[in-house]
């Protein structure tokens, strides 16, 4: 029997959810420039409609830390 194909999401008590990977794939990213920012997203308890706020907070970090070509 073959494993599964394509993207997978690592499984959880709750199944196989986007949403606690996406929490843990920002707050990984924000962690180093932005540790506050990291854990409100950790922490975030509707990550389906809250996502968009964490991910400008992502965006925004980026833009201020980007070094200059």
């Amino acid at each position: 029997m073959e494993g599964p194909t394509g993207v997978v999401f690592p499984k959880t008590d709750a199944g196989r959810s986007t949403s606690v990977l996406g929490r843990a794939v920002v707050a990984d990213a924000l962690r180093a420039v932005d540790p506050v920012g990291a854990r409100s997203a950790e922490h975030e308890t509707n990550w389906r409609h809250g996502y968009l706020g964490h991910f400008r907070r992502l965006v925004e970090a980026g833009c201020s830390h980007a070094t200059p070509r």
